[in-house]
């Protein structure tokens, strides 16, 4: 894949630029790393980590999750904050450097909670594995670039219709890649500019170094994408990957363990001679370490919902009032609690309210059981805008919308 022996300057000059990208002085003289500086970013930014040996999802009170996402961007926008070093006297927004690519980092907010954070993390991921769409795109270019080599090195031998030829394939393998159709990255575009003109010069002229260098610029791309852009790529995601499936694993094996807890609860029954207080002081401990373990062990949606819906039902603890979920959950409630029934003697009524609360629990639990059976496509019309929300929302159980 690198380039003949014929030109060791170029081979040379290839793995030196792949090398340095891995270097941070490196990567500061070719991109401008900024973040928005805004009160939405910035309480993002502070928010606590899911995992602390995985830094790049976070979660917040309400149960949503936030992944570290980097986008390159046109321009940079009036509410910005550069991320290292940075010149002072520069307005980046009116006059950012012309050298250099400005990269945007965000925490994107995962609405539909930890299924389908889980599902896009593994998409991503699976995009740059072996088999993969981008590493199928790599490959598939990598291949063309060797017919290119193979047609340049008889040069002098090629007829103004071999050129046109060459031109016409090239654009057929072009449209042929959706990712090549509309690239969004520089490196792509690149890489499209330099096949769309084949081994003709600025002015239309056939030019053996002109061919040579754009062939090289196609090669520097892809070597820069399969070496220096893959490899970070693969563990960001792998992590991220991990991390959420071992959160989704906890809080599903939380929720069963809890099912389990809620029937030796229904089972309780007074002591021979027990005095009453004294049995619903025993009661109301078992519960209060449920409701505990429902709202402080599951906290990312959608199992958080189903768990303080349960919690409410249970009525031994109070969820923070500032909490929007808990506040709505309250507001809705107006039937009485498990601890009321077992203060006033209805033992029946309790376990009917107990079903309740692992019926709460048992629907979020199956709604979301085959999480990656779900296609995450969506179907655009012509001229109409998705609402994504109500997609998101057809995904969980009507009673966990809100």
């Amino acid at each position: 894949m690198a380039l003949s022996s014929e030109l060791p300057y170029w081979e040379n000059r290839i793995q030196s630029v792949v090398n340095n990208m891995a270097e941070p002085s490196y990567r500061a003289r070719l991109f401008t790393f900024y973040t928005r500086d805004d009160e939405e970013s910035s309480r993002r930014s502070h928010l606590q980590p899911l995992n602390r040996y995985s830094p790049d999802v976070k979660y917040d009170s309400e149960g949503f999750l936030y992944v570290s996402s980097w986008r390159q961007t046109n321009r940079i926008p009036s509410d910005y904050k550069i991320l290292g070093n940075s010149q002072d006297w520069r307005n980046y927004s009116e006059n950012s450097p012309v050298t250099k690519i400005s990269m945007l980092h965000n925490w994107d907010q995962i609405k539909g909670g930890i299924d389908i954070g889980l599902r896009r993390a593994i998409q991503i991921r699976d995009h740059y594995r072996k088999g993969g769409t981008e590493t199928g795109v790599v490959m598939d270019t990598f291949q063309r670039l060797g017919q290119l080599r193979r047609e340049l090195a008889v040069f002098g031998e090629l007829s103004n219709e071999d050129l046109d030829r060459i031109i016409e394939e090239n654009k057929y393998f072009l449209e042929g890649t959706p990712t090549f159709t509309k690239p969004r990255l520089l490196g792509k575009e690149r890489i499209a500019r330099n096949l769309q003109a084949g081994f003709l010069d600025k002015n239309g002229h056939r030019n053996y170094g002109a061919a040579m260098l754009r062939l090289y610029a196609v090669e520097l791309e892809l070597r820069k994408r399969w070496e220096a852009s893959f490899p970070p790529i693969l563990a960001k995601q792998g992590g991220i990957v991990e991390t959420l499936e071992f959160e989704r694993e906890y809080a599903r094996q939380n929720l069963v363990w809890n099912q389990q807890r809620l029937d030796e609860a229904a089972a309780l029954r007074p002591l021979g001679g027990e005095d009453p207080a004294r049995f619903v002081r025993r009661y109301e401990q078992a519960l209060n370490s449920i409701s505990i373990n429902l709202t402080q062990n599951i906290v990312v949606r959608p199992y958080s919902l189903g768990a303080r819906k349960a919690a409410e039902i249970l009525g031994t603890i109070q969820i923070g009032t500032s909490d929007t979920i808990s506040a709505r959950l309250r507001a809705k409630r107006t039937k009485p609690t498990v601890i009321k029934q077992v203060r006033d003697g209805n033992l029946e009524g309790a376990r009917v309210l107990l079903g309740e609360s692992k019926e709460a629990l048992e629907r979020v639990l199956h709604a979301n059981e085959k999480f990656m059976e779900v296609k995450k496509g969506l179907k655009v019309k012509s001229k109409a805008k998705v609402v994504k929300k109500k997609l998101v929302e057809k995904q969980l159980p009507f009673i966990f919308r809100h």
